[in-house]
């Protein structure tokens, strides 16, 4: 029996021609499959990452609020019970100097110097700061002792915030430009019950944060209920009114949630750099400056979303690989 060698050949062909095309064809309508499979993986993937980027900068709003609250809590106590102390109210300055440093050395981090100033001459008998502390007016405290009790009130420490950079008559001096600094003061009365010193405290409560990337914790931003930016990375925006904002109308509507007690994110497109989208979370707390009673500061914890959802880059290499691979073994199956 004689085999046809051109039909059998032709026959082998036609069915390895139709097997390519029925591949080719299956390829062409899974690969539009597997595309659309992989950006919906994304995209939930992408949901995910999303809401726990706005829950950690709610959270981290909350925690640095609360961290504040407490470190000014803190040096209030301190200052109340060290203003009372016997030996301050003596005019011995070696007494004043030693008291100071030991002081200085107790109180909480964050604690830039302490001073003890003179109320009349302002002289300073004793202080750990390079230069005299913000002069302040002898009408801050009662000439005469108001309280019976030795240990002097918590409502009698007062706190003052300090700008970036303020200047007096003697000098101009310079603070972290996007730190968060605070001035405490209290009355020393003398024996006889006589207004005759005040202690000072300076505190910085934000200074040089360092977010790493991917960071959920965010940047602090400290704003007062009157919109005036007291804190940001940014030290050119310290000082400035967030009415006069690219993002106005949604930091004020941040300022509004947090004033009523409400704890959230808000997404922000112009507040670091134009185009550059952010996620913030946000709180309030008690303002603790003197004359500010009842109102409040709003505390935000701020991230940029791609730092936010740098891990995030991480599933879409791995998505983008796996999609190839695919492709490319299709193709082969295709081929051979």
């Amino acid at each position: 029996m004689v085999v046809n060698t051109n039909n059998f050949l032709i026959m082998a062909f036609g069915e390895s021609s139709f097997r390519r095309i029925l591949l080719s064809r299956l390829l062409c309508l899974s690969v539009p499959f597997l595309i659309f499979g992989i950006y919906v993986t994304y995209r939930k993937a992408r949901s995910a990452f999303l809401d726990t980027a706005r829950q950690n900068l709610t959270e981290s709003s909350v925690r640095k609020g609360e961290s504040i609250n407490q470190a000014i809590e803190a040096i209030r106590g301190n200052l109340a019970t060290a203003s009372s102390i016997a030996n301050l109210k003596t005019k011995s300055k070696a007494n004043h100097q030693l008291f100071v440093q030991q002081l200085h050395h107790a109180l909480p981090m964050g604690v830039e110097c302490v001073q003890i100033q003179d109320v009349r001459t302002q002289e300073i008998t004793g202080g750990t700061c390079r230069s005299q502390l913000t002069n302040l007016s002898e009408n801050d405290f009662p000439l005469t002792q108001s309280f019976k009790e030795n240990l002097t009130p918590l409502e009698e420490v007062k706190v003052k915030f300090i700008s970036p950079v303020e200047s007096n008559q003697n000098s101009v001096r310079l603070y972290p430009k996007n730190s968060l600094n605070l001035l405490f003061y209290a009355p020393i009365y003398n024996a006889q019950g006589y207004l005759q010193y005040k202690l000072l405290v300076q505190l910085t409560l934000i200074k040089n944060e360092k977010v790493e990337p991917g960071s959920l914790d965010g940047y602090s931003v400290v704003i007062n209920e009157d919109g005036v930016i007291l804190a940001h990375p940014i030290a050119q925006r310290i000082g400035k009114n967030i009415r006069d904002m690219p993002d106005a109308t949604r930091l004020e509507s941040i300022l509004r949630n947090a004033v009523e007690g409400k704890e959230n994110f808000l997404h922000l497109f112009s507040f670091e750099k134009n185009d550059v989208e952010l996620v913030a979370g946000y709180t309030a707390i008690p303002s603790p400056i003197t004359g500010e009673e009842g109102k409040k500061w709003v505390i935000l914890a701020v991230s940029r979303l791609d730092l936010a959802l740098l891990p995030l880059k991480t599933i879409q290499h791995l998505l983008t690989s796996l999609a190839f691979v695919l492709i490319i073994v299709n193709i082969l199956a295709i081929l051979y």
